[in-house]
């Protein structure tokens, strides 16, 4: 029998399967799209740390400076970005202390509330996403090839409903 899963996947559902039959109760779908999710994070992490190696930069660094490339300038609190990076505040305090001494991003303290304190990129920090993003890019479009644009909708939707779900009542 002719299939297109990857033996990864194979290998997945195989260890799945034998824990249904210890535990037939066990929610077999649910547990094996967490184990996919999972796995297709991890690997698409470690080819991006490849990449972003290569940059003297990880996954972590990246993503932080990517939210503040994206906020075009404007200063961010250390919360704002936690929340938008997805890193616990303890890990975005030693990333962001790895950027600063590396003079890829500015603390500065904010115009409105000299209390808040705001992370912004350095002329440095831009100039070495643009560098960075097309190798990204090429990588995750390669991740995506075979998908049409409603599939990626649809794939976007539901990985959405699941990160909701996840997050429960906390915003």
């Amino acid at each position: 029998m002719k299939t297109d899963k990857h033996p990864r996947h194979m290998a997945i559902e195989r260890a799945l399967l034998g824990v249904r039959e210890r535990l037939p109760d066990m929610p077999y779908e649910r547990l094996l799209a967490a184990r996919l999710m999972t796995h297709a994070h991890k690997h698409s992490q470690e080819l991006s740390n490849v990449v972003l190696k290569r940059h003297a930069l990880n996954y972590a660094t990246y993503s932080t400076m990517m939210v503040l490339y994206g906020n075009a300038g404007a200063g961010m609190s250390a919360s704002e970005l936690a929340a938008a990076t997805g890193e616990k505040p303890t890990n975005l305090t030693r990333v962001c202390d790895e950027l600063y001494a590396r003079k890829l991003i500015r603390r500065e303290p904010s115009s409105d509330d000299r209390r808040r304190i705001e992370l912004r990129l350095t002329r440095a920090g831009e100039r070495l996403i643009e560098e960075v993003q097309p190798e990204i890019w090429a990588l995750v479009s390669r991740f995506y090839e075979g998908f049409s644009a409603a599939e990626l909708e649809q794939l976007q939707s539901m990985l959405g409903r699941v990160l909701a779900a996840s997050l429960g009542d906390r915003t």
